[in-house]
């Protein structure tokens, strides 16, 4: 059976970025009494973007690798930005990203991606940070990092087995009515969009009926085991 992670993650990805997003926008009233004019438009142009995609996904039929990469990226062009720009006070957004990618994108994605923003953080932070402060940000991050990679990790897994839960007998594990029209409605979106051709064999068991009637349910299992 194929996964798709996406599949069931929009409303994962639209609300993550939706509450990402008003953390980041809680900062512009800051930044513009501070005289930093030119950073609170930057963070409200970026919000307004995050906002739009997840928005999108929320009425999209299904959420693609493009959406997700994209919101993923400017998040975390935001918070380099916010690094390199506030320099002590922008390590903290790295915390909230960790968590956000942790949530909306699979295992295998989330990993590198959560482990490349905080090799950036702790190699940046090195060269101005006291030492004092910068163990403590080593351990922090580290620690940050562990748990946002196993919650992403059991995440993915607890909801795969779910779905296998959902879509096939338990008796048999054949795939049931659900997951034949999910199928279904697949098929019929890539005709729509290709051209492409599916086809369907159905397979009956003629009077099956009669011997779970005649001898009980428990005698019709056992002729599915054997």
């Amino acid at each position: 059976m194929e996964r798709n992670f996406y599949r069931y993650s929009k409303h994962n990805f639209s609300w993550g970025f939706f509450l990402g997003g008003l953390a980041m926008l809680l900062c512009v009233p800051y930044h513009w009494r501070a005289g930093d004019q030119l950073t609170a438009l930057l963070v409200v142009a970026l919000v307004a973007v995050i906002w739009g995609v997840a928005a999108w996904a929320i009425v999209a039929p299904r959420v693609g690798f493009e959406p997700v990469m994209l919101v993923t990226t400017l998040c975390n062009l935001g918070c380099l930005f916010a690094l390199v720009h506030l320099g002590e006070v922008g390590i903290y957004w790295f915390y909230p990203l960790l968590m956000v990618i942790a949530y909306v994108m699979p295992w295998r994605w989330s990993a590198p991606i959560n482990a490349a923003n905080v090799i950036f953080g702790l190699s940046f932070a090195a060269g101005w940070m006291p030492d004092a402060q910068y163990y403590r940000l080593i351990a922090t991050l580290l620690v940050a990092l562990a748990f946002s990679l196993l919650f992403s990790y059991n995440m993915e897994r607890q909801h795969e087995m779910l779905e296998d839960m959902s879509v096939t007998d338990p008796l048999t594990g054949a795939f049931n009515r659900r997951y034949f029209e999910r199928e279904l409605d697949e098929a019929r979106r890539q005709w729509k969009r290709t051209g492409s051709l599916a086809s369907m064999i159905m397979i009956d068991i003629d009077h099956f009926k009669q011997i779970n009637d005649t001898y009980g349910h428990y005698t019709g299992d056992m002729c599915w085991w054997r």
